[in-house]
Formats: C-alpha cells, structure tokens, sequence
C-alpha cells in the first residue's frame, strides 16, 4: 500500500479507466491517503499504482508494479483481473512523453486497450469493462406469508 490517512477513495469496478475526472480525489485530499477496496488487493494495487504513475511520473514505474507483489498478501489474481497490471505497460507505452492524466483524457481508449491485450493473449482478462458495469437484479429478501 502506498499510504495511510484521512482521504478515502472509492475503488469502483470501472472507475480508474473513467478518463481525467478520477484523478481530481487524488489531487484534492489531504495527505497521506489510504486507498481502500472492498474486493480486494487487485483493485487497490491498480488504484495505488494510478497513483504513484500519476503524481511521480512513468519513471515511477518501478514503484507502481511493486503494488501487485503477491508478498506478503500471497495473492494470485484471478483471470478476470489479469489486465489490472497489464494496463501499467500499456499506458507506459502509449503515453510516451505524456504525463498518465493528460494520455487518459486525450488518448487513452478502452477499444486500444483491448486490442493491445489480445494481442498478449490476455483479450479475456477484459471483459464487461467495454460498455457499463452490469448492475445485478436486487434480491427479495421480503418474507411471504402464506
């Protein structure tokens, strides 16, 4: 984890791909931040990479991929999550000299990405991120009386 503190983030399942508007939480709280996900390490290691990439720069690469180390969670992402630190790689590639915020408001493209994935043969590692998340139907959970 990157840091603790005040600020919390949501994590949401789609929402460190949801263009420039995600990093304003990052920018605007207080120091230190916890990022907190309540799916899991996949989610927050992606979150707390976004962050070290966006406020040190793709130099701090290094330090982002660190955040997925399977020590000391003993961790192994499932297959759905795989693009999570792929997506490092691919926004290290097309960003160039770019910083991430301005790549992901003017550049970035979930269709890219996903070509760029399949192209690595982890295509299926992204589905259900193309349109948006599916919402499950609420479960009744009222009591019939007979």
């Amino acid at each position: 984890m990157v840091a603790q503190g005040e600020a919390r983030l949501r994590c949401d399942r789609c929402a460190p791909l949801r263009r420039e508007a995600q990093f304003a939480p990052v920018d605007d709280a207080k120091r230190p931040i916890l990022l907190k996900c309540s799916g899991g390490q996949d989610r927050t290691s992606f979150a707390a990479a976004l962050y070290l990439l966006h406020t040190r720069g793709l130099a701090a690469r290094e330090a982002a991929d660190a955040q997925f180390a399977r020590w000391p969670y003993l961790h192994l992402p499932r297959r759905q999550q795989r693009w999570l630190k792929a997506f490092l790689t691919f926004a290290q590639e097309g960003a160039g000299t770019q910083k991430l915020r301005e790549w992901i408001a003017t550049t970035y493209s979930p269709e890219d990405f996903s070509a760029w994935l399949d192209a690595r043969g982890l295509g299926s590692t992204f589905k259900g991120l193309q349109g948006p998340p599916r919402i499950p139907a609420p479960k009744d959970n009222a009591r019939h009386k007979v």
